[in-house]
């Protein structure tokens, strides 16, 4: 029980990792899609 709560906290922490990085990754994303965005078109 113990070790499957452990596991869980565990997902969540990387989870919220990943949620940074995407945010971190977002506005430069965005500017990669206004550059990119007038070539497709």
């Amino acid at each position: 029980m113990k070790k499957n709560h452990l596991h869980l906290l565990l997902l969540l922490l990387l989870l919220l990792k990943m949620s940074q990085l995407l945010l971190l990754l977002l506005p430069l994303l965005l500017k990669l899609n206004k550059l990119l965005l007038p070539l497709l078109i």
